[in-house]
């Protein structure tokens, strides 16, 4: 009884969230927002090109600060895909600014 109990709470909290969802766009791209009540935060997902993005952030500006990155991220991948010999890999990691999250990243998956 208390699992059923646990899981009729989940469900109200996704009513919840599911009200508090709205919209973004930006550069053409459209993703929604949603905000989980549960610990404060910002989810975001936007469909681009056949991809999937999620994204994530801790208040409002950061949350549309991240799809904005995510979005042009992508475009500049994608780009670099078509016509990779105009840049290496690196000068595009340089370009997106993403060497201090790789180094973060790389960081807890070896803690």
């Amino acid at each position: 009884m208390e699992g059923l109990q646990e899981a009729l709470d989940d469900a109200k909290g996704a009513k919840k969230t599911k009200s508090q969802t709205r919209c973004i766009s930006y550069r053409g791209y459209s993703g929604t927002i949603v905000k989980n009540e549960r610990d404060t935060g910002y989810h975001g997902e936007a469909a681009m090109d056949d991809e999937l993005i999620t994204f994530d952030g801790e208040s409002q500006e950061d949350i549309q600060e991240c799809f904005a990155d995510m979005i042009d991220g992508t475009i500049a991948y994608n780009e670099y895909l078509k016509n990779p010999e105009t840049r290496s890999l690196s000068e595009l990691v340089k370009e997106l600014d993403l060497e201090e999250d790789m180094q973060k990243e790389s960081k807890e998956v070896l803690r």
